[in-house]
């Protein structure tokens, strides 16, 4: 029976909502594949159990198996490209000057803080930034009276915003309004986690549950006991009057939810691991010799059991045999084979991110990046980043009452190569085409997007008058490019 999503669990603070229910759904095999092989074998749903195989074979061939993990690799390269310069900050206002050096108020600055959402985007689709302000604590004059506190006053106490990252396992749910035809954030509900020292002990430490929920006009916060119960921990007022939350947004599938960045490459992925633990398992029996014997009987070849040099091995039957046999067989071959095939399918989905594209559509803001030029996913991305983390300097803003500069810009490094242009990804793609995978127009068009080919070329026309070709005009066109240009004076007599 299909799971009720939202159905069937308590009412409590920490309760998902239907949309992270949704999500949650194929969160499961990325997750575990990040954990690399010690996470897979702790998931043996991940690998099929032959039938009849007792669980001790079946928990052997577990623990012989291996994981390539191409989906945690490919992750690792994307994210690694636009950060490997930092962030650049482009005139902050003289209050947030230095503020890219600590933004969450624990010492991670600007880049690392980036390459942390963008590197969960990657993962989930999509991630958060929670731009929060300690409570500021009232002052008052030397006869008690209130006075309002001024930004140099914050500043000097060390009272100022702070950034935090909200994956997407942790926004447990959210409410919204339709205003002015507009979709406003009204309320979010964020796990956290605090590690703290156990009662009545001096070293043991102990991590604690807390849900920290958010509305237009309050806040709360809510921790769990040791009871499993929750309890209000403090709450208080949100002066903003709305909710400080900038989302980077991947692949998006609707309002706050997304489906994994590569999914498709973890399925390839989860092909492999299955694939590979069969010929791993083929090979562990392929690999010994067994000895086989004829014409013996049990006593001879119990006498015989100890092989090697100096032993004597003795039968009465004059067609008596002894000697190793190996597996031998098609099957092995096959699988290789089908390894290559996944690997090579692999290398082109992690390449894909790096091909150019034109007019390549965020769908998170409804704007084509580069509509007459073509650019990268990756590069798109780090794009969609930068305004992101400017969102969040300008939420930071909100808090300080600050204005910022019509100049302030956040740039996330966009200036690097693309990976595909120097790989052999094209190789693996002309492979697919001589399998008989793809077809000559996706192996075209693919060698567009890779530079390879010229984008104005139509690939309809172009395969049309390929096949119109015959062999002798195509062997006139090899020959005249190799050939040196002609000498214009050759055949001329004074």
């Amino acid at each position: 029976m299909p799971k009720k999503l939202g159905r069937n669990k308590p009412d409590e603070v920490d309760a998902t909502s239907v949309q992270y229910d949704e999500m949650e759904l194929n969160w499961d095999l990325p997750d575990t594949l990040w954990g690399g092989t010690t996470a897979m074998r702790l998931k043996p749903e991940f690998l099929p159990k032959f039938k009849g195989e007792k669980q001790l074979e079946f928990q052997e061939r577990l623990n012989q198996s291996f994981l390539f993990n191409q989906y945690k690799n490919t992750i690792e390269d994307v994210v690694a490209k636009p950060f490997s310069e930092s962030v650049i900050v482009t005139e902050p206002p003289v209050e947030l000057e230095g503020f890219e050096d600590d933004v969450d108020g624990k010492g991670t600055n600007l880049t690392q803080f980036g390459k942390d959402v963008y590197e969960a985007g990657m993962r989930w689709g999509l991630s958060h930034i929670l731009v929060d302000a300690p409570p500021i604590p009232k002052m008052v004059d030397d006869v008690g009276n209130e006075v309002a506190r001024t930004l140099a006053d914050q500043m000097r106490d060390g009272r100022r915003p702070v950034w935090v990252h909200v994956t997407p396992k942790t926004l447990l749910g959210w409410r919204t309004e339709t205003i002015a035809g507009q979709t406003i954030l009204t309320q979010i509900r964020v796990k956290e986690y605090a590690v703290e020292p156990v009662l009545k002990k001096t070293y043991l430490d102990q991590t604690v549950e807390y849900v920290r929920v958010i509305n237009r006009t309050t806040w709360e916060l809510w921790k769990k006991n040791p009871k499993g119960k929750w309890d209000l921990d403090d709450n208080g007022t949100n002066d903003l009057g709305w909710i400080p939350l900038k989302t980077f947004y991947v692949r998006p599938t609707g309002y706050l939810t997304a489906d994994p960045t590569f999914m498709d490459l973890a399925w390839l992925n989860l092909e492999h691991w299955q694939s590979k633990s069969d010929q791993r398992n083929i090979l562990h029996y392929s690999r010994f010799a067994q000895l086989f014997a004829k014409g013996m009987t049990i006593k001879e070849i119990k006498a015989s059991q100890q092989v090697g040099a100096n032993r004597l091995m003795a039968a009465k039957d004059t067609d008596a045999d002894m000697k190793y046999v190996e597996i031998a067989g098609p099957g092995i071959a096959a699988g290789e084979r089908d390894l290559k095939h996944i690997e090579d399918q692999m290398e082109v989905v992690k390449a894909t991110p790096f091909v150019q594209r034109k007019g390549f559509d965020t769908k998170a803001t409804g704007m084509i990046i580069n509509e007459a030029r073509s650019t990268s996913p990756v590069k798109a991305w780090a794009n969609i980043e930068s305004t992101v983390l400017k969102g969040a300097y300008e939420l930071t803003a909100e808090w300080l009452n600050l204005d910022l500069p019509e100049k302030f810009e956040v740039k996330v490094y966009t200036d690097f190569v693309n990976a595909a242009g120097n790989s052999k990804d094209m190789d693996h793609v002309i492979e697919l085409r001589q399998e008989g995978t793809i077809t000559k127009k996706t192996e075209l068009q693919e060698a567009q997007r890779r530079g390879i080919v010229v984008e104005t070329i139509d690939p309809d026309d172009e395969l049309e008058a390929a096949a119109g070709e015959s062999m002798d005009e195509l062997k006139a066109a090899v020959k005249a490019s190799k050939d040196p240009d002609p000498d214009p004076d050759e055949g001329n007599e004074d």
